[in-house]
């Protein structure tokens, strides 16, 4: 543990000696710039250090829809978007730092924001997608930080609009208040979505010695997190050494049965727990159902099982208030912190491990962890060199075997481009592997973006996720047959 204050400590001292420097020399901004907070400056800067060879924070986002829209319809929701100022500026990456700069040339958006494809059926769709989330995404003076692709499937099933947009310009929860500009309800109105409150949780909390303890002691563990030993080497993850990178590497998008969102809530109903520790359960029992099924040797027994350590990151979003959303200049930002999670992979049951998800969950719900992390995060490392900024997130991704997030979704039919949206995706490709949930209109969209040659047999997941699902509901006398948990999806004519 005194290591990892030491550590805390050489931060702050070498952030503050080149904070001075950067001062000292920076040069003035040129023209209209704007500031960002140290979430988007790490997002725009890059969140690794170089050799890592990272891709871009892009955020990619699949509307399904029966029909493909047109591109002046497209180009319209592009507009929609530049309501926002962060839609309609563009990067600027220098010496002097990083910034939003406003974009003063006009730009065609039917030529600059919008593309178009073609496919032949839904599987050539999804191999579209995986080929687009693998291309970098323009940076520069002129060029605003998303695009809007056209997915114009000819054969049968749907076609797609996939929106990339560079992580910078805001988070998850950011994002969800912009769909207002995108989306509307079946009767043309503009769609909202309310934003949770209570998001970030261990914040509204009377101070007292057991409060102050909890203080020291997350701080602590924030502090020592770049330094924890490395998770197990299991079947299904990337080996944990310090080379860990992204370089000649490829990712492939592993896509979930959707989830009946009426079966998940029964049986986090009956459990007594909460979607989302129903989810990361599922999750951990699938992963734990593939190393079995690769004969790996660390869940030969329960014994052998006991000493695996295998931890998820879980991306918490602080609340933002509704004017906040409403503001054009301050609605979207990265406004959130990465806790680490441990998965219960040494549970030899999915009711056992469902239990220990959820106390697992109402502790962090209760700490200041979360809270903490992001003050550390905006306030200490913000004060550090970026080479020290990126080696201390890369030395805690690659100690981690996933990162899992979960974000809440509207509960009724969209509407995109005059069409019904029928479902959707959101994939970020990642250091590691990653799981994105979105939910929609009765549905549970769930994906996993990993590399397949690490993770041989990727294919297999989906199957032992939904295993794991029914003997879950099993265990509290749940119906669990495949029409009970996966949701019947309109099929496009």
């Amino acid at each position: 543990m005194f290591v990892g204050v030491a550590y805390g400590a050489a931060v702050v001292l070498t952030g503050a000696l080149v904070l001075l420097v950067r001062r000292m020399t920076a040069k003035k901004p040129q023209g209209k710039k704007r500031s960002m907070s140290f979430g988007s400056k790490t997002m725009a800067n890059g969140v690794f250090p170089d050799p890592v060879e990272a891709w871009r924070t892009i955020i990619n986002t699949v509307i399904y829809l029966d029909n493909c829209p047109s591109v002046e319809a497209v180009a319209k929701k592009c507009r929609g978007l530049m309501h926002y100022d962060r839609f309609r500026s563009a990067l600027s990456v220098g010496s002097d730092g990083c910034f939003f700069t406003d974009i003063t040339d006009d730009i065609n958006v039917e030529k600059d924001l919008v593309r178009s494809f073609e496919v032949e059926s839904e599987e050539e769709l999804r191999e579209k997608v995986d080929e687009l989330c693998s291309k970098e995404m323009g940076i520069g003076e002129k060029v605003p930080l998303f695009v809007m692709i056209r997915l114009h499937n000819t054969g049968t099933g749907k076609s797609a609009v996939l929106v990339r947009l560079h992580h910078a310009i805001g988070d998850g929860m950011a994002l969800i208040g912009a769909m207002t500009h995108v989306f509307e309800d079946v009767k043309g109105n503009p769609f909202s979505l309310d934003v949770p409150r209570n998001a970030g949780g261990g914040t509204n909390r009377a101070f007292n010695l057991s409060t102050m303890w909890k203080f020291v002691t997350s701080t602590l563990k924030i502090i020592a997190l770049p330094l924890t030993p490395y998770d197990s080497n299991i079947a299904f993850s990337t080996p944990h050494r310090p080379t860990i990178s992204m370089k000649d590497k490829t990712r492939r998008t592993v896509y979930f049965p959707v989830l009946n969102l009426d079966f998940v809530k029964e049986l986090k109903r009956r459990a007594n727990v909460t979607v989302n520790d129903v989810l990361l359960a599922c999750t951990a029992g699938a992963i734990r159902r593939y190393c079995q099924m690769k004969q790996d040797p660390l869940f030969a027994n329960r014994e052998a099982a006991k000493k695996v350590q295998v931890r998820a990151l879980m991306p918490v979003a602080f609340p933002r208030s509704q004017a906040e959303l409403a503001n054009p200049s301050k609605a979207m930002r990265n406004y959130f912190a990465m806790i680490s999670v441990p998965l219960p992979m040494d549970k030899e049951s999915s009711q056992q491990r469902l239990q220990s998800c959820a106390n697992c969950t109402k502790e962090l719900k209760s700490s200041p962890l979360a809270l903490i992390q992001l003050l550390v995060q905006n306030h200490v490392l913000a004060l550090a060199p970026d080479f020290l900024v990126k080696k201390t997130a890369h030395d805690v991704f690659s100690r981690h075997t996933m990162v899992f997030s979960n974000l809440p979704g509207p509960t009724e039919d969209l509407v995109f481009c005059g069409e019904t949206v029928t479902g959707m995706q959101i994939i970020f490709p990642n250091l590691i592997p990653q799981v994105i949930i979105i939910s929609y209109h009765g549905g549970v969209y769930f994906n996993m973006s990993l590399d397949p040659e690490l993770v041989d047999g990727c294919n297999e997941l989906p199957r032992l996720f939904l295993e794991e699902c029914a003997e879950m509901a099993e265990s509290y006398g749940l119906s669990a047959s495949h029409s009970d948990m996966v949701l019947q999806e309109p099929q496009k004519k």
